[in-house]
């Protein structure tokens, strides 16, 4: 399920002694709104990790929706991870790389990328 009207997802690449360096731009309709960023900071933990990944909601406001996207920016099928409780969730299905978790609080929007190793 797609919550998000519109999301562009940037994988900007860059080379540097020979190595490649990815950065990751997120794009959304909250983007050029002003908002009070510490209001609702969501923090995860491990990461990277490799079953679980654990997040602290500083607000203590209902998450009302979260959604994987894959680094291509296409959403992951609910199948392939579940929200185990209000803190939690189990990605033990996907393979390994990097993925972006949105999640959604009131009108407001936040993403954060894991590692999945």
């Amino acid at each position: 399920m797609i919550f998000l009207q519109k999301i562009v997802i940037l994988l900007l690449t860059a080379l540097k002694n020979c190595k490649e360096h990815h950065k990751i731009i997120i794009i959304t309709p909250e983007t050029l709104q002003t908002r009070d960023v510490n209001k609702h900071e969501i923090s995860l933990y491990p990461n990277p990790t490799k079953d679980q990944i654990y997040f602290k909601n500083i607000s203590n406001l209902k998450i009302e929706n979260c959604a994987i996207y894959n680094i291509l920016g296409r959403e992951i099928s609910k199948g392939d991870y579940i929200l185990l409780n209000n803190n939690a969730i189990d990605i033990s299905k996907l393979t390994k790389g990097v993925y972006l978790i949105l999640f959604k609080i009131g009108t407001s929007i936040f993403t954060k990328k894991i590692v999945k190793e």
